[in-house]
């Protein structure tokens, strides 16, 4: 007998409860953290001091970095289109070369009173003889 294999994600059991061992453990020191806060002032000044009165500077920090991220983001993209758009255009010559030389025969010519004309979307397909490629070409004398 084959045995089928499930495309479904599988997570094994220790591996849950290690998650929610970690959940559990990130609640009990978040609490933590909150009840010091809270109630020793200490820390609560030593918190004030570091994190909220330079709140500006933390801010400004973090939309100067992101900024800096997305300039270097949309440098690597223009970049990698510019890579691509290139090998497209050499494989588009390469290819239209080949089949300039490979071309023997136009494409058989689709008689006009066919019962069933090619069809692609809400548009008939008409195909021209000489072309090298189908062409879909609104037929606008059909308005069904």
């Amino acid at each position: 007998m084959s045995r089928s294999l499930s495309l479904r994600p599988f997570t094994p059991g220790s591996l849950k409860a290690l998650i929610v061992l970690e959940g559990f453990a990130i609640l009990l020191l978040g609490s933590w953290l909150y009840v010091e806060y809270k109630y020793a002032a200490t820390f609560r000044n030593l918190l004030n001091d570091l994190v909220f009165s330079r709140i500006t500077l933390w801010t400004t920090a973090i939309g100067v970095s992101l900024g800096l991220i997305g300039s270097a983001a949309a440098i690597g993209l223009w970049k990698s289109q510019g890579r691509l758009r290139h090998k497209i255009e050499t494989l588009e010559l390469s290819l239209r070369e080949a089949s300039s030389e490979t071309q023997e025969k136009p494409f058989p010519h689709v008689p006009s009173t066919s019962p069933t004309p090619p069809y692609a979307g809400n548009q008939l397909a008409t195909v021209n003889p000489q072309a090298t490629s189908l062409a879909i070409i609104p037929n606008h004398a059909s308005s069904s």
